[in-house]
Formats: C-alpha cells, sequence, structure tokens
C-alpha cells in the first residue's frame, strides 16, 4: 500500500506470499503514510521476501493499527536480511492498542531481528506480548 492508502479488515488472513523478485514486505507492504488498521484477528504466516519484512514491511511514516483487544499472529515468515516477521524503518510505526495481543512464532531472518527489526526512527508499542523461537543469523533472535 501507498500514497497514504487506508485499509481496515476485521479479520484476515496472509498466507504463504512471497516476493521473490522484489524487495520488501512478503505479504504486506506500507509505505508513504499508508495505513493498515486490524480490528478482530490477523494472520501473517509463511510468507518470504528477498529483502527485509518477510511477514510484513511498514516505512516511510506507513501506520500498523491493531484496534483494543484485537490478536495478530505472525508465524513461520523468512527474510533473506532483516526482520523475518517484522521490519519496521524509516518512521514507521506499529502500535497495538490496550488489550490486544501480538504472538511471534518460528520467523527467521538471515540479518538481524528474527522476529523484528527496528531502524531509522521507527517505533513500537505493544500490549500483551508473546515473542518465542525466533532466530537471526546476526543478531537479535527475537528483536533487532
Amino acid at each position: 500500500m501507498t500514497d497514504s492508502a487506508q485499509l481496515t479488515l476485521a479479520q484476515a488472513e496472509f498466507k504463504d506470499n512471497s516476493c521473490p523478485n522484489g524487495w520488501n514486505g512478503g505479504a504486506i507492504l506500507l509505505q508513504q503514510s499508508s495505513t493498515l488498521t486490524v480490528t478482530g484477528g490477523m494472520v501473517v504466516e509463511g510468507n518470504s521476501c528477498r529483502q527485509s519484512g518477510g511477514g510484513m514491511q511498514v516505512t516511510d511514516q506507513g501506520r500498523f493499527i491493531v484496534a483494543a483487544n484485537a490478536q495478530v499472529t505472525f508465524n513461520l515468515n523468512y527474510a533473506v536480511n532483516d526482520g523475518g516477521a517484522l521490519m519496521l524503518s524509516v518512521g514507521g510505526t506499529a502500535q497495538f492498542g490496550a488489550g490486544s495481543t501480538a504472538t511471534f512464532r518460528f520467523d527467521t531472518a538471515d540479518g538481524n531481528g528474527g522476529a523484528v527489526y527496528m531502524t531509522n526512527t521507527a517505533s513500537m508499542v505493544l500490549s500483551k506480548a508473546s515473542i518465542g523461537r525466533n532466530s537471526a543469523i546476526l543478531r537479535g533472535g527475537a528483536l533487532g
């Protein structure tokens, strides 16, 4: 999503997607002030990309918003570089509302941040999180 696009999802699954000839965001790429809002639940599973953000990349002031009491699960995502599940960069934000749950399991990166990698003024706010069995070759098996 780009150019201030906005999407709201009540329930969604993003499974087994890839961008082998692209760069970032195996299932979802949010950039240039675009916003994805999840109000119920979302599963991001088995996705991969050639660079960063195996499941999702949020960059260039993009915003990922999870509503109160919603649940988001990242599972079995892979990035060749950084952020096996989620890459946040260049002012990208992820905000999980009160009572929401983020789960990161079995995500991998050949670079940094097996589950999540953050750089260049990115930010993330978590309410409840379960982060386990993620791995990175360089730094931050869970968070880098």
